[in-house]
């Protein structure tokens, strides 16, 4: 019976996070008047760092394109990286990033 409790509480608390990630996505995206798109393993996102976010749920990274938005896990890296063109590739252990624009042929 206790663990049966456990869960629904840790399912619950889950949830509200969720709800309140959502609703700050939303708010965010009503702000700036971009639509805010998901990113999933497995996707590429090119786009220009803009700043971190703190929200309840934790800290994020803005990656801002042309018409749209992401918000991905910040990590201390991009710290340096704000206002430059970033690309993520998205794996399932977690994103790989790459800070400015690569020139030459094998770009």
């Amino acid at each position: 019976m206790r663990s049966s409790w456990r869960a629904t509480t840790l399912s619950l608390s889950v949830r509200r996070r969720a709800q309140r990630c959502v609703l700050s996505f939303r708010w965010f995206a009503a702000r700036t008047g971009l639509d805010r798109i998901d990113v999933k393993a497995g996707d590429s996102l090119t786009g220009v760092h803009r700043r971190m976010l703190t929200l309840n749920s934790g800290r994020y990274a803005l990656i801002e394109r042309s018409h749209d938005f992401a918000l991905v896990p910040w990590r201390p890296v991009l710290e340096r990286a704000r206002g430059q063109f970033v690309t993520a590739s998205v794996g399932g252990e977690g994103i790989s990033w790459s800070i400015g624009i690569k020139r030459g042929i094998g770009r």
